[in-house]
């Protein structure tokens, strides 16, 4: 299981591992609770595998499970927003395709026979993660670790 299944990444920011930090910090974490208040959390449904070839720039092809959620796509254009109205650069390399990483395999490999996956759950919270990380939950105080 790869390690970031644990998240689906709304924005991704290039390069990798650069700091948000300063100014557009402080304004995400001013701008982003109150910008997605009434959009979490979103109900999401996993409607079945996918796979990316070249996922990580060329020997890898990773394994996911696709997202079905509406919302999730709004609360997705809001944050892209706000990302960019901060000043930092959000990538355009492709579009919002939201999923949950399993793992990899060599570029092009399929697996055989994967499980049906009947799975609904709910997204209640955004992190900015970069620097230090900053968890948005509508209602909540920011909590920044």
């Amino acid at each position: 299981m790869a390690e970031d299944i644990d998240h689906i990444t709304a924005v991704f920011c290039p390069p990798a591992g650069a700091e948000v930090v300063g100014p557009a910090l402080s304004f995400l974490e001013e701008t982003l609770c109150e910008a997605l208040v009434d959009l979490l959390p979103v109900p999401a449904r996993v409607q079945g595998w996918g796979f990316f070839d070249s996922a990580d720039g060329g020997e890898h092809t990773a394994v996911v499970m696709l997202i079905d959620s509406p919302g999730l796509a709004e609360a997705q254009r809001v944050v892209r927003r706000m990302v960019e109205l901060s000043g930092v650069a959000a990538s355009r390399d492709h579009g919002f395709m939201p999923h949950l990483t399993c793992g990899y395999l060599p570029r092009g490999t399929r697996p055989p026979d994967l499980p049906l996956v009947d799975a609904s759950f709910s997204i209640g919270e955004v992190r900015l993660v970069g620097g230090r990380e900053v968890a948005v939950r509508p209602g909540h105080p920011l909590v920044a670790t």
